[in-house]
Formats: C-alpha cells, sequence, structure tokens
C-alpha cells in the first residue's frame, strides 16, 4: 500500500483503515490479560500513521508501506534459533555473534580472492565436540 495526497480518496481510505485496526485490536479481547501481539499490532500500525504523516509533512510525495516490514528481522532470528528454537540469552548472543561474523567470511565478487577448502571457525567447536562423541 502506499500512503500519498495525490488521490485524496485512497489517502483517506488508507488512514481509515489503519485507524480502523487500531480500535480493532484494543478492543480484541483474546483471553482476560492483554496479548503482547495486540500491543505489536497496534505499535506498528501507529508507526506507520505517524510515518507517513512525518514524511508528507516533510515534503515527500508518497509512503511506501511494504518497505516497512520486518522481512530482514525475522530472517536473522531464523538463523539464531536454527539449531535451538528456544535458545537462552547466552546461547542467543553466541548465536547472534556466529551470524554476524558469518556474513562477511565470503568473497567479494569483485575480489581476486580464492575460496579455500577449509573449515569455518564457526564450525570448529561443533566438529570437535562430534568427533569426540564419536571417539569416546
Amino acid at each position: 500500500m502506499a500512503l500519498g495526497l495525490n488521490n485524496l480518496e485512497a489517502y483517506n481510505s488508507a488512514i481509515n483503515q489503519l485507524l480502523e485496526t487500531i480500535d480493532i485490536f484494543k478492543g480484541l479481547k483474546a483471553s482476560k490479560n492483554w496479548k503482547p501481539w495486540q500491543t505489536g499490532v497496534i505499535c506498528s500500525t501507529t508507526t506507520v500513521f505517524d510515518f507517513q504523516a512525518d514524511y508528507l509533512k516533510r515534503g515527500h510525495t508518497f509512503l511506501l508501506t511494504a518497505r516497512l516490514i520486518q522481512g530482514c528481522l525475522e530472517n536473522l532470528f531464523g538463523c539464531i534459533r536454527y539449531k535451538n528454537p528456544t535458545p537462552d540469552a547466552l546461547e542467543f548472543r553466541q548465536a547472534l555473534k556466529t551470524v554476524s561474523v558469518a556474513q562477511y567470511m565470503m568473497c567479494p565478487i569483485t575480489g581476486s580472492y580464492l575460496e579455500d577448502d577449509r573449515r569455518f571457525l564457526a564450525d570448529y567447536m561443533q566438529c570437535d565436540f562430534q568427533e569426540q562423541k564419536e571417539d569416546g
């Protein structure tokens, strides 16, 4: 969805839909207690609403709301939870470090580097542990 002032009818319809979404999730009763996903939907929708108002006020023609998605963040969490779906704080931190370092372990396309056939540094701990299990 694009939010812009070129078509006021479409803009007003989209804004009303955002405000309606906030109202629906504020009044939604999933259980006795407030659910975190309700807060997430309300915060995300409010952010889009405020963000578009600020952007249009600064003179931008439109805002593409699809560009505000969290796909890359979800991919990161998926990589972190790959080996352990429910990591504790230490496991999460270690996995985050591993994923962060791993992104730099590829040769640039424009470079003149050759890839070697050595194991990645991040795999050494796991390989040694598995070898000890098999030997022991």
